[in-house]
């Protein structure tokens, strides 16, 4: 029996995209593994107080992982927690503030509620780095203004 060449190429086009998702799947795994391996050091730098380099870490496995997942992903939201706690620890509470904001929005999107523990933890963050980041806005204001100049010749 005869195989025609439009079966040939039915077969050959079947077996290309066979090929090309075996590819794209090896690919995935291992950029997942290097968004893996960017987390643990990123932690172990926090552990260490190397709050720079743990954020270059993080922001790499993030662009990893949004890459692979999107971005309303709940593990994407878990790599920019520590993300946010790196900015955190750098003092960088506007970013950290900002980040923090983005992660509850991913939450509320998945239907995580208010009252489950990790919508908690990040609220709970959110209002320390808002804190600090008024504090400093108000320490700021003060050393800036200009102090009363009495009438008194």
């Amino acid at each position: 029996m005869r195989v025609s060449s439009q079966q040939n190429s039915e077969q050959y086009k079947k077996k290309e995209a066979t090929t090309i998702q075996h590819i794209l799947s090896n690919k995935s795994q291992t950029l997942i593994v290097s968004a893996d391996r960017n987390i643990d050091l990123g932690k172990i730098n926090m552990e260490i107080g190397n709050y720079k380099k743990s954020t270059q870490r993080f922001t790499r496995a993030l662009g990893v992982m949004q890459m692979i997942y999107g971005p309303n992903h709940e593990g994407v939201a878990a790599v920019r927690e520590c993300l946010a706690d790196s900015f955190l620890m750098q003092e960088r509470y506007e970013e950290a503030e900002r980040t923090y904001r983005g992660i509850l929005t991913v939450y509320e999107r998945n239907n995580i509620k208010s009252h489950d523990a990790c919508y908690v933890s990040i609220s709970e963050k959110l209002d320390i780095a808002s804190k600090k980041l008024s504090e400093r806005n108000m320490r700021r204001e003060r050393r800036d203004s200009p102090e009363d100049i009495s009438m008194d010749g």
